[in-house]
């Protein structure tokens, strides 16, 4: 299975599409229901391609839940979490951020551990402890170092630790202090093509509009460069095409006033590649290879929850799709092009009464 999945992924970094679609309208083409307690608090979701499966943090149901993307099914319920509970808020809320290594899932929980979840026995096989106060929250993997790194977003001040992966020496090798990062620390990534994370820290001392793209070796465990972001308190990151990075602007900068929008730099200097102004206030933001499409969870979008699409091909807005206010994650199937967002309870939707999985799809194409 971990050579399949490696070629996969070599085609997909590769920019290979595997689908032919370019939509131009999307809409919402049917739901998964979610056993449990109403789908009213959750995190980050992650889609492995190479099985088709659907990961999402649930905190309302205190698990990782585990779906089958080809058929639309909920297949399991990984407990152990830290779960939600509004005395002690998100900053100690699990379960966070996730990612798929193997046959493992890696995911971040709100007592500053990562969970390493076996993905054939459905159950929790080793705990790394951050050693932190808050929870370990969002998360990206460095196949070529085998390390992860995780951020403990919520800690005073807030700090990302690399953890090496190897399944005899599991343990945190470098711990990275962010002492200006006032607003917390959001989603990392890795980039194949230089080697390093890249991390979005909102805001830099105490100006709202100063935000910057961390680049950090995970070699040396050091930040070697800032990329600048202003006015976008920058959330959600992905990697595109030609080395590009797929910048959310956070739901903070549109209460700050800045405008609602998106923003595409070079991952080679930080410059400015482009910027799509049609819908903001994102989270999560997801590369789907198969189409080669941008996808945003825009909950914090000023006119209401939407998914925004944005093409590669054309380097436009392909459109938005309505979703909800609680609507922060969003990923993509690259063999189907079908896009799962968690939906928050709707009593005027009857196949969203308690929450669900939004699957959404092209309707339209050139």
């Amino acid at each position: 299975m971990n050579s399949i999945r490696h070629a996969l992924f070599g085609m997909l970094a590769a920019g290979i599409c595997v689908g032919t679609a370019n939509a131009q309208s999307y809409e919402r083409i049917g739901t998964i229901q979610i056993p449990g307690q109403p789908l009213v608090q959750f995190d980050i979701s992650w889609m492995d391609p190479t099985t088709e499966t659907y990961f999402l943090s649930d905190r309302s149901n205190s698990g990782l839940d585990i779906f089958n993307a080809a058929k639309g099914t909920f297949v399991a319920r990984v407990t152990g979490f830290a779960g939600f509970a509004a005395a002690k808020g998100t900053a100690l809320a699990g379960p966070d951020g996730v990612v798929v290594i193997g046959d493992e899932a890696w995911v971040g929980d709100g007592d500053s551990t990562v969970k390493v979840v076996d993905l054939n026995l459905y159950k929790i096989i080793d705990v790394v402890a951050t050693h932190g106060t808050k929870r370990a929250d969002e998360l990206a993997y460095d196949p070529r170092d085998h390390l992860i790194a995780i951020a403990n977003d919520a800690d005073s001040p807030p700090f990302i630790s690399l953890i090496s992966t190897v399944h005899t020496n599991r343990h945190v090798v470098k711990k990275i202090p962010f002492p200006t990062a006032t607003n917390g620390i959001e989603q990392t990534i890795w980039n194949p093509n230089t080697g390093y994370f890249y991390t979005s820290i909102p805001q830099v001392g105490d100006d709202k509009d100063n935000g910057v793209i961390a680049v950090i070796d995970p070699a040396s465990g050091t930040v070697l460069t800032s990329f600048p972001v202003n006015k976008c308190e920058p959330a959600g990151l992905a990697l595109g095409p030609n080395d590009t990075l797929f910048v959310g602007c956070g739901t903070d900068a549109v209460l700050n006033k800045a405008p609602p929008e998106v923003l595409v730099l070079s991952a080679v200097n930080g410059d400015l590649v482009d910027r799509f102004t049609s819908f903001g206030g994102s989270d999560e933001v997801w590369f789907n290879p198969g189409d080669r499409n941008f996808y945003a969870a825009a909950n914090g979008n000023p006119t209401g929850g939407v998914l925004g699409i944005v093409s590669t091909t054309s380097n436009s807005v392909v459109g938005t799709v309505r979703t909800s206010s609680g609507s922060h994650s969003v990923a993509a199937d690259p063999l189907t092009n079908h896009i799962f967002v968690p939906l928050t309870p709707n009593p005027n939707d009857p196949a969203c009464l308690a929450g669900c999985i939004g699957i959404y799809a092209a309707t339209s194409t050139p």
